[in-house]
């Protein structure tokens, strides 16, 4: 019992990051923009790294709401949790983004052992493997944006 309740702390833990990292983003943006004096189109236009940071912190709540469409029971298990969590990682990994991974690698170690374990249906596939790529895709852009103005 106190290993599901455990790993329900750490399961929460991931959705609410999801949520609440790309909102601080959003905020911390905004301030940005308002110290530069400029509006948001010159400000993206001047710095592109941070529409390609914005896009990342967008794809968090994806991540979040495919994890929490897994149903509860499902959830303590090893199985569709855990390949979604196995996806996550690798895009958080990708990215840089340290705290999620480490947060994601955590959960995932909590997770239950099963004899058999449910696979993603098609769907759950598709928008993982598709969050993946656009990861990479922004991860590389942001590495060349980052080497370029070095």
């Amino acid at each position: 019992m106190e290993a599901q309740h455990n790993l329900t702390k750490w399961y929460t833990a991931t959705l609410s990051l999801t949520i609440i990292l790309p909102i601080m983003y959003i905020i911390y943006l905004v301030l940005i923009v308002q110290t530069s004096g400029k509006g948001f189109q010159a400000f993206f236009n001047e710095d592109p790294v941070f529409t390609i940071l914005l896009m990342i912190s967008l794809i968090n709540p994806f991540w979040g709401h495919l994890l929490n469409s897994i149903p509860k029971e499902h959830r303590f298990k090893k199985g569709k949790a855990d390949k979604l969590l196995n996806y996550m990682l690798a895009s958080q990994v990708v990215v840089g983004n340290i705290l999620m991974a480490i947060i994601v690698f955590m959960t995932k170690r909590k997770l239950q052992s099963v004899g058999t374990a449910d696979s993603l249906n098609t769907f759950e596939k598709i928008a993982a493997i598709f969050l993946l790529v656009f990861t990479i895709f922004c991860g590389g852009i942001l590495l060349r944006l980052t080497i370029v103005s070095l």
